[in-house]
């Protein structure tokens, strides 16, 4: 209740204050279109609030727990991937083959989860600049990947201890999917999460 209560008031009170700055601030701007470099400084003012309030109302959206329907998972990471392309300058694309099934919601949620943990990873840490989701369905198998072309890892094998990986993995683990992160030959990090059978325990 908490969680929802600050993703609540993120959206509707930082997210809006953040909003209404940017136009008095963008409105500043055009009143300083001869003064050139006031001009400038107000416009660098005017992107940074624009930034900060797509990130607070990003951190809104995470905050608040909305269930993923198992048919709805593709339209949801097609959503993280538009949104990560509008939100940075890193190229991120998706792609789906064959027919994915989702046990149940618990186990689409999780999954988007593991993809948006893993895409913050790539923009925060890694440094990317490509970024390629995909959810394949193959015989008994469900695979999700997240591949960036960012630093990588430190040296392989990889046992992050951080936080974000560490919760990629529980959440793994609770649909009983198998979670690995590997280094990709040529730079980057290669993020897999896998599902056999189609089947979480109960």
């Amino acid at each position: 209740m908490e969680q929802r209560r600050i993703g609540q008031e993120l959206h509707d009170g930082i997210s809006q204050e953040l909003a209404g700055l940017s136009l008095v601030v963008d409105a500043l701007a055009k009143q300083l279109k001869e003064l050139p470099h006031q001009a400038e400084l107000a416009a660098k003012v005017v992107a940074g609030l624009q930034r900060l309030e797509q990130q607070a109302r990003a951190l809104a959206r995470g905050l608040v727990p909305v269930d993923v329907d198992p048919e709805g998972l593709r339209v949801a990471l097609e959503e993280l991937t538009n949104r990560t392309r509008e939100q940075s300058d890193v190229s991120c694309t998706f792609e789906s083959t064959g027919a994915p099934q989702v046990p149940d919601a618990v186990s689409a949620t999780h999954l988007l989860r593991i993809a948006q943990e893993a895409v913050n990873n790539a923009l925060r840490h890694g440094d990317a600049k490509n970024i390629h989701i995909a959810l394949q369905a193959q015989a008994n198998t469900l695979t999700l990947t997240v591949r960036d072309d960012g630093s990588g890892l430190p040296e392989p094998p990889y046992k992050g201890k951080g936080l974000g990986i560490r919760i990629m993995r529980n959440r793994a683990s609770v649909i009983g999917g198998t979670l690995t992160i590997a280094p990709v030959e040529g730079g980057g990090t290669l993020v897999t999460c896998m599902l056999i059978n189609g089947k979480r325990p109960n």
